[in-house]
């Protein structure tokens, strides 16, 4: 041991790595221990709200122990605060011992890579390049790092088989599985091809393979039991969000950014792709396996970077992946290959830093102070939240009809119930532009369908984001409060308008009963009958599909046209499914208060029809599905 220890610091690049890496991994380490939660500000905007909402919600959820899966559906799971960094209702040593290993990855990862690699030019300017691209507040990206965490150390499984390398990558798969499941399920293919790599090649004996293949698949499932998770309708409900969102959540990005982080995706797929046609005939098994385990996280960062506003983040973690993948940094495999990886660090520091759109991730002063340690030593499970007083309560005659009887809120601001410390009362898909599939919104309406679980009464506020029409972003819910619920109280709150609805006593269950289903043409109209709903079934074609894995699904937009003055919102053939109904065309938060009333349904405007806009016809199938149902209660 004492030979080892003089060989080690006797090497000078040892040295170095270790100084490097301490340094750098030092430097992640956050200002904070958790994050201060302020009360809402007031705000014009649409989204008002909608991000700190769900953020004080999943740790809501925990604190009241509703089953995640079945009372509560979400892409996060019951670790998430781990990722958002919200210490309501938890343990500070949990918090601890997550960052610990957290930043030791960092370390280990650095060290590692720094003194193995035979180009350490290269290999060191991606670690200090990645240290100073992370951002100051990580937030919901923590699993995207945890994910390259994996990634680092199934290449060394692959390398050299050991115990602690698959101690790690089970650790992370249980953290990735219940912080943030979408991650988490790219993480298990990645996880069981290392496995298989070895397991053809022999570098491990199987019955040690096995024993790490069912190792995650038995601490999940006994994790369940502690965390309140249902594991089948955890894993079918965070899979309907992820393929909802591909769908109808997407923002159009800078040609010019696509083009760079394609180019990105692009050279260092083709240095590795390139190298398993090389070596074929001696690595072709090895290089081809690693290439995949590469390519699969660095698509997945491009497209969700480019499917919603993340564009950013593909170019931060896409670094860290390179760093963790090894092949494309420990060799001279080509002089081009360095050359390539140098221009895209570059091209990442050239978004991040110089795009006047983009702020500035990383703070050069004071990224780590007293602050952290005073925050471990100040710690309880209410340190952080700092809601009260504030300038958010409602109506006193609001509040005062609700009193501790349960509450939901519309579209998504659930903070204003917490910071008028109301008895919400979630529904499983708790705000509305997520319950964008049937079986999403299914959930929602069998639980406002249900006396029992129904609150006694909503806020609600006729409100959507991305141009999508408000009434059809969670429609057969709306059925339930327009056929179940009274209007009690037509409010302003700082210059917005809200309905504050009671559930009626005369509670009758809706039913839909299919009446016919047909063809017709895509563009078709279609005119709507009273007491008649609609599920639409749009189809994409061959090509359609493949342009939605690569990119967004295709555009399709809802024209309405009422009093011949049409207007195009924005859906997806998902949420056409979800249905739509109603005969009269909804605006704004009055339309909906009035149609609570017969004697003033004819101050909303009619609707002649509804028309189904393609963006692209040849992504689609020409003909188009409609089932009409009876709706009776």
């Amino acid at each position: 041991m004492i030979k080892k220890s003089k060989e080690f610091l006797g090497n000078k690049w040892n040295l170095l790595g270790l100084l490097l890496s301490l340094l750098c991994a030092f430097i992640h380490v956050p200002r904070y221990f958790d994050v201060y939660f302020p009360p809402l500000t007031p705000s014009p905007d649409v989204w008002w709200g909608l991000d700190l909402s769900w953020i004080l919600t999943l740790n809501y959820i925990n604190i009241k122990q509703l089953v995640w899966g079945t009372d509560f559906a979400f892409t996060y799971g019951p670790l998430s605060y781990l990722s958002t960094r919200l210490g309501w209702g938890t343990s500070g040593n949990a918090l601890i011992l997550f960052d610990t290993f957290f930043y030791l990855n960092f370390f280990l990862i650095y060290f590692i890579s720094f003194t193995k690699s035979k180009n350490k030019i290269i290999t060191a300017l991606l670690i200090i390049g990645y240290t100073l691209l992370i951002p100051v507040h990580i937030g919901s990206s923590t699993a995207l790092i945890l994910l390259a965490f994996l990634v680092f150390w199934i290449r060394q499984s692959i390398e050299t088989p050991k115990f602690i390398y698959y101690l790690l990558q089970i650790i992370l798969l249980l953290l990735l599985f219940f912080i943030k499941f979408n991650t988490g399920l790219i993480a298990f293919p990645l996880f069981f091809m290392g496995l298989f790599y070895n397991l053809i090649t022999k570098k491990e004996k199987i019955y040690w393979l096995l024993l790490y293949a069912v190792t995650p698949i038995i601490g999940i499932v006994l994790a369940c039991r502690f965390l309140n998770v249902d594991l089948v309708n955890y894993v079918k409900t965070a899979l309907e969000i992820i393929s909802g969102y591909n769908d109808v959540m997407y923002l159009e990005h800078k040609l010019n950014r696509r083009l760079l982080a394609l180019f990105v995706f692009f050279s260092t797929v083709f240095i590795l792709g390139h190298k398993t046609f090389a070596e074929r005939k001696t690595n072709l098994i090895k290089n081809g396996t690693i290439l995949i385990i590469y390519a699969i996280p660095i698509f997945v960062i491009y497209k969700s970077g480019f499917v919603r506003g993340l564009e950013t983040e593909f170019f931060i973690f896409s670094v860290l992946i390179i760093l963790s993948i090894q092949d494309l940094h420990f060799d001279n495999y080509k002089k081009y290959s360095s050359s390539l990886i140098v221009i895209c660090v570059l091209t990442s520091f050239g978004i991040v830093y110089f795009d006047k759109a983009t702020k500035l991730p990383f703070e050069t002063v004071n990224k780590m102070d007293k602050y952290y340690l005073i925050g471990i030593k100040d710690f309880t499970p209410i340190s952080g939240l700092h809601l009260f007083p504030n300038d958010n309560q409602l109506p006193f005659s609001v509040k005062a009809k609700i009193g501790v009887n349960t509450v939901d809120i519309f579209p998504w601001n659930t903070q204003l119930l917490f910071e008028n410390k109301l008895n919400f009362s979630p529904r499983p898909i708790f705000q509305s532009y997520i319950a964008y599939t049937l079986y999403l919104e299914n959930m929602n309406f069998n639980h406002y369908n249900n006396y029992n679980k129904a609150p006694e009464f909503v806020i609600y506020e006729y409100l959507s984001m991305d141009e999508r029409y408000p009434l059809f972003d969670e429609p057969k819910v709306n059925l339930c409060l327009l056929k179940n619920y009274n209007p009690v109280d037509l409010f302003d709150f700082q210059n917005r308008n809200f309905i504050l609805l009671q559930r009626k006593k005369d509670f009758k269950p809706i039913k839909l009963e299919k009446i016919k289903e047909y063809a017709m043409m895509a563009e078709s109209s279609l005119t709507p009958k009273q007491d008649v709903y609609y599920e639409i079934g749009v189809y994409n074609s061959i090509k359609g599909s493949m342009m939605s894995v690569i990119d967004h699904s295709p555009e399709i937009n809802l024209e309405i046209n009422a009093t011949g003055n049409p207007r195009q919102y924005r859906t997806g053939k998902n949420l056409l499914q979800s249905g739509l109904f109603l005969d009269k065309n909804i605006t704004k938060t009055e339309d909906f208060y009035r149609l609570f009333f017969t004697d003033s349904l004819d101050k909303i405007e009619s609707i002649k029809y509804y028309n189904f806009k393609l963006g692209n016809k040849t992504m689609f199938k020409d003909k188009i599905k409609i089932t009409e149902y009876k709706i009776t209660q």
